[in-house]
């Protein structure tokens, strides 16, 4: 459902970018595109859950927790 909306902003800003090219002239429709594909890019970082990344254990470490004496390693 997600790639479909993000897939649904790249086609609009590619047809917006055409019509302001086609009407005016081709600076502004790059300067058109421009802000728009940043935009898009933007709300896809925003909207990113990160699944492809993993999930990270994080855990608090502190200088007594450094060297166990029970730890074999060192």
């Amino acid at each position: 459902m997600q790639i479909l909306v993000h897939l649904q902003l790249k086609v609009i800003t590619l047809f917006e970018a055409a019509i302001v090219t086609v009407v005016t002239s081709i600076e502004n429709g790059i300067y058109v595109t421009i802000p728009l594909s940043a935009g898009v890019m933007l709300f896809r970082i925003a909207t990113a859950r990160g699944h492809l990344l993993g999930k990270v254990e994080v855990h608090l470490v502190t200088s007594d927790s450094l060297y166990d004496i029970n730890d074999s390693s060192g």
